[in-house]
């Protein structure tokens, strides 16, 4: 046989092997309750108690309540975790950049250092994405959307570790897997709509 063939051929299966390596262990598991559906990796898990919320003088409870159990050599239970908001329905705009500016405020008035702002598409509408960092208590990720007249907020939370540095990086991967397989149906959901995951 020809060397540079067989080094070709070598080269070849150490790729492979390498590639194959680098795959996810995780498995993904379906979220399917109050007209959301998204995929995640199984290494998060469903906080049924919902979450509630007060911004702008109005309380929500969380559609979606999820949390990753953080690494065991903190010895301290702080967890990642999603929440998913319905803020405002009836709404005469889907334009976001009231929402936006309402949101730099908000940070600024309570002292958040920024990390970031970028645009994102979730379930093909245009979305915005902060984030902040609050009082150096981990970082927190921002995202509102518009869909059927409705503002949602997605908000993705990465405690301060006592023993390694985690920032909302930790968990972009996880998040990634989220918010492009993310799925809503404004018909289905509604303000008082908080129940468990089917």
């Amino acid at each position: 046989m020809d060397k540079k063939l067989l080094g070709c051929l070598i080269l070849s299966m150490v790729a492979v092997v390498v590639v194959s390596g680098c795959t996810s262990t995780s498995n993904l598991v379906n979220f399917n309750a109050n007209g959301v559906k998204f995929n995640y990796p199984d290494t998060w898990k469903v906080n049924s108690t919902p979450f509630t919320t007060l911004t702008m003088n109005t309380s929500s409870q969380s559609l979606v309540n999820l949390y990753k159990p953080n690494n065991a050599y903190d010895n301290v239970d702080l967890t990642s975790t999603f929440q998913l908001f319905l803020k405002e329905e009836n709404l005469n705009f889907n334009d976001l950049n009231s929402q936006i500016e309402l949101q730099r405020n908000v940070s600024k008035d309570m002292g958040y250092a920024k990390i970031q702002e970028r645009n994102l598409t979730i379930d093909g509408a245009p979305a915005y994405e902060f984030v902040v960092a609050p009082f150096s208590m981990g970082e927190a990720s921002f995202i509102y959307f518009i869909k059927g007249g409705k503002l949602y907020e997605m908000l993705f939370y990465v405690p301060e570790g006592i023993h390694n540095r985690q920032n909302i990086e930790t968990i972009r991967p996880d998040m990634d897997i989220i918010i492009k397989s993310f799925t809503i149906d404004p018909n289905t959901v509604k303000l008082s709509d908080v129940e468990k995951p089917r």
